[in-house]
């Protein structure tokens, strides 16, 4: 058997080498976080926004965690895309961790941010002779 007309870069062998290394190179490298939720205090009643960005959103579905339950939209609460809002901030429903989980939808894996502290800070009052004010939340 002669080699003498053997190309090793047949396109066959070519189109295989592509492929392979398409693929090894998209499931070797996980996603990862460009940004990551920050901490922030936040008066009662006001909007709290938080940003999470990965380096390829192509290919990465976001959802987010407070206290690590999954935060499903409401009229106060809401995703677009990116960035998670909350409206009217209450303290005794929105203080907590929050957390930011991205699912590579080549390969299923997830990862998730390091938790960002929401704290509420809110104002008492007792018949006008002092002003106190307090934050319910978490720090970290």
């Amino acid at each position: 058997m002669a080699y003498r007309n053997y190309n090793p870069l047949s396109f066959p062998r070519m189109y295989f080498f592509i492929v392979y290394f398409y693929v090894y190179f998209r499931v070797s490298f996980a996603l990862t976080f460009t940004n990551e939720p920050a901490s922030q205090d936040v008066n009662q009643g006001g909007q709290a926004n938080f940003h999470c960005s990965v380096d390829d959103p192509d290919s990465a579905e976001i959802t987010w965690t407070l206290d690590g339950n999954t935060i499903s939209d409401t009229s106060r609460r809401y995703v677009d895309g990116e960035y998670l809002t909350i409206k009217e901030v209450l303290r005794n429903a929105d203080a907590g961790y929050f957390a930011c989980e991205a699912k590579d939808t080549n390969t299923g894996k997830v990862i998730k941010s390091a938790p960002a502290v929401l704290n509420i800070k809110y104002s008492v009052c007792y018949l006008g002779a002092f002003h106190c004010t307090m934050t319910v939340g978490r720090r970290t």
